[in-house]
């Protein structure tokens, strides 16, 4: 369901004839389905897979300025699967990255 729920989330934000609105709702959508479809896959301990989405769901969300708290989950997530394969310079970068942007969206609520 996560799945085609992410494909049918990607046609939408690749549709012309939608309000930029519509198409930036469509690509948020995308990128939670991917993200949480990647949480599942950790869940299960399927790793490989889960990278992937969490990866696909980084760099959609990456168009959607208003996703903090999405971003901040899915850095934290790909910072445990690169501490798990034991790639701890790159989850400390993750980590650095969701910090980073958890400090941007308080500076913007206050």
């Amino acid at each position: 369901l996560l799945k085609k729920l992410s494909q049918q989330a990607h046609a939408n934000a690749q549709a012309n004839a939608l309000s930029s609105e519509a198409r930036s709702r469509a690509t948020f959508v995308e990128a939670a389905a991917k993200a949480m479809l990647g949480a599942n896959f950790m869940d299960t301990e399927e790793t490989g897979q889960a990278r992937g989405l969490l990866e696909g769901s980084l760099s959609v969300i990456s168009e959607v300025s208003e996703a903090h708290s999405l971003t901040i989950d899915t850095l934290n997530r790909l910072a445990v699967l690169a501490a798990n394969r034991e790639e701890h310079q790159l989850s400390l970068q993750l980590l650095e990255r969701a910090l980073k942007q958890y400090e941007s969206a308080c500076q913007q609520v206050t």
